[in-house]
């Protein structure tokens, strides 16, 4: 017995010594392939590198996490997670949507996706570009001009005529920042369709096949992010994404399988024959009809209103090399296409509705503006940027006369 245990120790030790050497040697190999694909060995920006979208990184939860069903809009955010400011009607930023119009202020609602919310500003303490520029060069008849977010990232038309039409009562005058989620959205199915939908509903899309993926790889998100050890090791965080991606795998089913039983996919669905061209043409008429309707109810609400086609990177700037590596899979092939849609909806300004395109925007522009695809970079104190702030002073130009505004003296 004794020598028995005698032989049994030095295997076990030398067991443990293999495995230690495995771990450090994984560790190892994972930090170089870190390093070498990626530029970090950091596992917090690897997470970030992972929501890959700038607007996603505004919480620190997975997004998936934040998120929840809105009866009209879609979607909202949950206050009770994220570690990012939500007001008390689920969008970010942290300011609440008053009940009521205020008198002494001028108040304006911006509309949009991710990118009209970053411009409205998601952190109540970070800088509120237009709303500075406002009160700082225009007189409203003694007022404050306050700047509030009605935006959400992947909302898109008629998410802002809806909005509009929730708290467009309790605002004076309403600007939206839009035109690329629509962009995305002309080709496949009806402009309407939203994607991110699915996110926040699974059951809407493949049952409860998708909502055990998103559950299971939601807490094996928060393991690898946020628990000791494994928040620090590169190999852990390497292997708990294959294991998220085998997930998906798993439980999501095949393209034709979710077509066939999923009813959102047939209630949004264009006809089948039609091709490229016969859809893009369709939903560019109903983005058209959605303006349209945005301007008449602000209208009816007795709101100043202004529409601003946003600039991309595909269009108007000399990309620096850092934009161009930011840009990722997407590119910039979608130019003509988003060149044809903001053409045809500056048509609409015959017919009085007061869209302007901000394609130029940064014409001018030789610093990096571009986070990703679509987003400017947050790139100074307060979370302030450099992109937003000239975004902020053409719009404020084009607010001056197209409103009437009146300058300080």
């Amino acid at each position: 017995m004794v020598a028995r245990r005698r032989r049994f120790l030095p295997r076990l030790l030398a067991l443990a010594i293999g495995c230690l050497l495995a771990c450090v040697l994984g560790e190892l190999a994972a930090t170089i392939h870190a390093w070498l694909r990626f530029g970090t060995v950091s596992v917090a920006r690897l997470h970030d590198l992972e929501q890959g979208n700038a607007f996603l990184r505004t919480t620190d939860e997975p997004y998936l996490n934040t998120l929840f069903p809105h009866p009209y809009l879609g979607f909202v955010h949950d206050r009770n997670f994220g570690g990012a400011e939500v007001n008390n009607i689920g969008l970010f930023g942290g300011r609440p949507m008053p009940l009521s119009r205020r008198e002494d202020t001028f108040t304006i609602l911006v509309l949009g996706g991710s990118v009209a919310a970053q411009f409205a500003q998601t952190n109540s303490e970070g800088e509120h570009a237009l709303e500075d520029l406002l009160n700082s060069q225009y007189d409203f008849d003694g007022k404050r001009a306050v700047v509030l977010n009605g935006a959400d990232g992947g909302w898109k038309q008629p998410q802002q005529l809806i909005a509009l039409s929730l708290y467009g009562d309790v605002v004076d005058a309403v600007i939206s920042l839009e035109g690329f989620n629509e962009l995305r959205a002309l080709s496949a199915r009806r402009l309407e369709y939203l994607a991110d939908f699915v996110r926040v509903d699974p059951l809407a899309r493949a049952g409860v096949q998708a909502f055990a993926r998103a559950a299971v790889g939601s807490a094996l998100h928060d393991l690898s992010r946020h628990n000791g050890f494994v928040a620090s090791s590169r190999a852990l965080y390497f292997a708990g994404k294959s294991l998220r991606s085998a997930l998906v795998s798993l439980f999501d089913l095949p393209p034709h399988e979710v077509a066939q039983m999923n009813p959102i996919e047939s209630v949004f669905a264009l006809p089948a024959e039609w091709g490229m061209e016969q859809r893009v043409r369709y939903n560019v008429a109903q983005y058209e009809k959605y303006l349209r309707l945005t301007d008449r109810v602000a209208a009816e609400l007795g709101l100043q209103r202004a529409f601003f086609l946003q600039a991309v990177p595909a269009i108007g700037k000399v990309l620096t090399a850092d934009e161009q590596r930011a840009l990722g899979p997407e590119g910039t092939d979608y130019g003509p296409l988003y060149q044809l849609l903001v053409d045809r909806l500056l048509r609409l300004r015959a017919s009085g509705v007061q869209v302007f395109s901000l394609l130029d925007v940064f014409a001018d522009e030789p610093r990096t503006i571009y986070a990703d695809a679509a987003h400017c970079r947050a790139d100074l104190p307060r979370n302030g940027s450099t992109g937003y702030r000239i975004i902020a002073q053409r719009i404020a130009t084009v607010l001056e006369r197209a409103w009437g505004l009146r300058r300080r003296s």
